[in-house]
């Protein structure tokens, strides 16, 4: 039943996509159906939200890059609530919430660069890590002990955002911006841009 709620309130929240599926998963999709005796369009939402969460715990698992960086890229998370972001802004804080999300902070370390990335925007401000020591508290939506933050010090919020293509114009190279948190090896290049004034 938890489930079905689920379904109903991502086909109130949903745009519409036209998708060709293979002959095996269409298949697939059908017994599912008929099997849970719920609309094929209710098996495939099932499907997506699972392989989605599959997805982005892959993700966001820790590349080499990512734990021997001292930059970084943190994204606001925006899409799902403005509470984090606005949250980081104005505490001058990293955080993430739940599973492996919320790890990404604990690989931070004091002095370390985080650049707050907005989807759709870029990114709208930068600072140091002040200690190796995180905070840990409830999450936005009530979750206990689910979120994890690190103070940020030389805390600056960018007049003009940069925006993910002016991001891999700077860097010369492909950049993922879905990630939770990506290590940013070169960037220093980002630095001396939002620096330069």
């Amino acid at each position: 039943k938890k489930r079905m709620f689920e379904v109903q309130q991502i086909k109130k929240e949903s745009s519409p996509m036209t998708v060709r599926l293979p002959n095996e998963i269409q298949s697939f999709i059908e017994t599912m159906a008929s099997d849970f005796e719920i609309s094929k369009h209710e098996a495939l939402l099932i499907l997506i939200k699972d392989g989605k969460q599959v997805a982005e715990d892959a993700m966001n698992q820790a590349t080499e890059d990512d734990k021997n960086s001292t930059f970084h890229i943190l994204n606001t998370n925006k899409r799902h609530t403005d509470m984090d972001q606005k949250r980081m802004l104005s505490e001058h804080i990293a955080l993430a919430s739940y599973g492996t999300w919320k790890d990404n902070i604990k690989r931070l370390k004091k002095n370390d660069y985080v650049f707050l990335f907005e989807n759709g925007v870029g990114i709208i401000a930068y600072g140091n890590v002040a200690s190796d020591d995180f905070e840990v508290d409830d999450a936005h939506d009530g979750g206990k002990n689910e979120c994890y933050s690190k103070k940020l010090i030389n805390f600056e919020i960018l007049k003009t955002p940069i925006s993910a293509e002016q991001i891999r114009k700077i860097l010369g190279r492909k950049v993922v911006f879905a990630r939770t948190m990506s290590g940013v090896p070169d960037g220093q290049k980002l630095l001396n841009v939002m620096t330069k004034s």
